[in-house]
């Protein structure tokens, strides 16, 4: 193995999954505990499959193109499937996280413990503690879920104090029958609470956190609650500044639930305007909400468990005119957490069993088809329209931008034969973490265009970057004209101007835009991959800092 890149020595995991963040432990003893179950295995594959990869590939020099020996073939396969099975075995039972594990995948979820013990008194209410869970219940809530969940739905009674049904889902209606060809979960109304407290951070991070919690809040019949995006968006991203607090998330993302076109976030949330504790544990007060079941998850909480037990919850609520249901504050990382990855576990078998219950109802996760890709494809169901969640503002501020920069292209390419490309260029924050001098982008559009000119095709970049210094932008720019078939335009100028004109016209709130890179950063991804203006893609930045990107390589359909 002399020779070999040291990296292919180190088992990668990923702090951040989906923004796919490496961090390298050397030993497996210095993975986190957290990832042993899940992220050792798969770890540990690579990190023998590339050793084995590297002792029989062809082409030492491009690491990423194996082509591979029948023997070598056939070697990695046994060695990568027997080392990397008794590697995991012996870790997560070493970690004592095999039955966790398990259960998290299990089809048919198992009973949980009741909220309190049974022999106390029930005048009270009570408050439970267990890890780093706490519950607080209303006692004959907590009495009917209890017994609920060690008996046969059907033998549950009853009372006249508490708000939930726990007998069978009774039958639909005909108007609710039309509705028996879509995946959803029918939800009479929406009265549980997900809260989502943890930090700040930028808006793609938040918006695929409310992505995910969105989906099993549709399914578990409830709406989100979340601090407001002056919160809860780093001013790190945002020139070291907080953006206004009138700044709503319906402002970026107008997100609605398909069955009924409610928001996903509450538009009347339980907290007033002026309200300044986001961060406290718990963050809704007990005496308000003294009989509804309150689940609080920080600190590493096990998320699956607390969601099985949620789901139990509420297929027990009355179907109509309830007063009370649950609340679950989420106080902790999600990336890291195992729910992130999780194949959400269905309820228990007497729901299952019920005409009620499908199975196509569970919550469709797109982190889980992220790191499981051989799941099938009609798993899961999407419970938010995706399709349709611009404001109005956004809609008409994108189209102009999006032909302000097809105009001003027309005048560098004659021809109308540009292929676009986005160039996003990150120094703020990161700055330290990937060189982005004026030298170093030179030698990379060089290595990246190579061949490009021969395609007979005019390259237009759209320069996107946190920058706020007019000469470096300015000789970024210029660097284009070392290329005789390529330009650049700075995108993030057209896209101020597009805001200020809105402004005037009294299109949008100054307040909403002014100091706002999370409004640019949304507003622009009108030229990017999302939605395909762009067909090609340099980034430069602390994730993606690669010294080239081959674009013919890369981006084979854009140059036929």
């Amino acid at each position: 193995m002399d020779g070999a890149p040291s990296d292919y020595f180190c088992l990668k995991y990923y702090e951040r999954p989906l923004f796919r963040i490496p961090r390298c432990a050397r030993k497996p003893e210095e993975l986190p505990k957290t990832f042993y179950g899940k992220i050792h295995f798969s770890a540990t594959v690579h990190g023998v499959a590339m050793n084995v990869l590297y002792r029989y590939k062809l082409k030492p020099e491009v690491p990423v193109s194996y082509r591979m020996t029948k023997k070598g073939l056939i070697l990695g396969t046994v060695v990568c499937l027997a080392l990397s099975t008794i590697n995991f075995v012996r870790t997560v039972e070493r970690e004592g996280l095999l039955e966790d594990r398990q259960s998290a995948f299990r089809t048919t979820a198992k009973a949980s413990p009741p909220f309190h013990d049974q022999d106390r008194s029930l005048s009270n209410e009570e408050t439970h503690s267990e890890g780093n869970r706490t519950y607080s219940t209303h006692p004959h809530n907590a009495n009917a879920y209890a017994n609920a969940e060690n008996a046969n739905i059907s033998d549950v009674p009853s009372t006249s104090v508490t708000p939930l049904t726990v007998g069978l889902p009774p039958q639909r209606s005909s108007a609710e029958q039309q509705n028996e060809q879509h995946c959803w979960r029918h939800c009479p109304q929406r009265i549980n609470k997900i809260y989502f407290e943890h930090g700040s951070a930028g808006l793609g991070d938040k918006h695929t956190i409310i992505h995910m919690l969105a989906q099993m809040a549709g399914y578990l019949c409830a709406e989100l609650e979340m601090p407001p995006p002056s919160i809860s968006l780093n001013p790190l991203h945002n020139d070291g500044k907080r953006i206004s607090r009138k700044v709503q998330w319906q402002d970026f993302r107008n997100m609605t639930f398909i069955q009924d076109n409610s928001p996903v976030i509450s538009l009347n949330p339980s907290f007033g305007h002026d309200f300044e504790d986001w961060r406290k544990v718990p963050v809704y007060d007990d005496d308000k909400y003294s009989d509804w079941l309150h689940i609080v998850s920080e600190g590493g909480a096990d998320l699956v468990k607390d969601y099985k037990e949620l789901q139990a919850f509420s297929w027990l609520q009355k179907n109509n005119n309830t007063t009370s249901g649950f609340i679950w504050e989420i106080h902790q990382d999600i990336y890291s957490s195992n729910l992130f990855d999780a194949l959400l576990p269905e309820p228990r078998k007497q729901i299952q069993e019920t005409s009620e219950y499908k199975q196509k109802m569970r919550p469709l996760l797109i982190s889980y088809r992220h790191f499981h890709p051989k799941v099938k494809k009609d798993w899961g169901c999407l419970y938010t329209n995706d399709d349709n969640t611009e404001p109005t503002h956004m809609s008409i501020l994108r189209e102009r931008l999006e032909q302000r920069v097809r105009n001003q292209s027309k005048s560098r390419s004659p021809k109308n034969n540009s292929v676009y490309g986005y160039f996003h260029v990150r120094r703020g924050d990161s700055i330290n973490e990937c060189d982005t001098s004026l030298e170093v982008l030179q030698d990379f559009l060089e290595c990246s265009l190579n061949g490009t000119e021969a395609t007979g095709k005019h390259v237009t970049f759209l320069l996107g970057s946190d920058e706020k210094d007019n000469a470096y932008r300015k000789n970024l720019i210029q660097l284009a004209s070392n290329f005789s078939h390529v330009s650049m335009l700075d995108a993030d100028k057209f896209t101020e101007q597009v805001i200020r004109e809105a402004v005037r016209n009294g299109l949008i709130d100054e307040e909403i835009v002014n100091n706002n890179n999370f409004y640019v950063y949304e507003l622009q991804k009108v030229l990017r991959r999302e939605y395909h203006f762009s067909s090609i893609f340099l980034d430069k930045h602390r994730s993606n800092c690669r010294k080239c990107t081959p674009l013919q390589e890369y981006f084979p359909s854009a140059w036929k």
